[in-house]
């Protein structure tokens, strides 16, 4: 037995949306955002590379500037604690004798789910974290090939 369609105030209740209210999403207006004073000269320049890549794929707004600085600072700090580990290895003394699980690691692998986490943001992570930025026209968005299978 097929499951019953929620109506769109129930879903909003819950807080999910009608395939309805997902094409009415105010557009963001295109334009470069200004990388932050307190990136550092690496965090700046990281910043630069992912507005290329986002404006690549067209989807690129002003509004984007602190979640492209969060995830350049994170970038450039995920570098760092990845040489440090590199350096120092993945396991170091423990107290009592015997080996522990290098601390850092911990913070390298958070660094790296908040990284993913934004990378998918932005459609940098992959072909399936693309799938929903898509400009409107032919081919995506409002008005593409899906179209007739969303309208009921």
């Amino acid at each position: 037995m097929a499951r019953k369609r929620e109506e769109p105030r129930v879903l909003r209740m819950h807080g999910s949306r009608s395939p309805s209210a997902r094409r009415r999403t105010p557009e963001a207006p295109r334009g470069r955002p200004e990388a932050p004073e307190w990136l550092s000269e690496e965090g700046a320049a990281e910043f630069e590379r992912l507005c290329d890549r986002v404006e690549e794929l067209g989807v690129l707004s002003p509004l984007d500037r602190m979640g492209l600085s969060i995830l350049a600072d994170s970038l450039v700090f995920y570098r760092k604690l990845r040489a440090r580990l590199d350096r120092e290895g993945l396991v170091v003394p423990g107290r009592q004798g015997g080996t522990k699980k290098h601390p850092a690691s911990t913070t390298l692998d958070q660094t790296a789910k908040r990284v993913r986490g934004l990378l998918k943001e932005f459609g940098l992570l992959g072909p399936a974290s693309r799938r929903g930025l898509l400009p409107p026209g032919p081919g995506g968005g409002e008005g593409g090939k899906g179209k007739k299978y969303f309208d009921h």
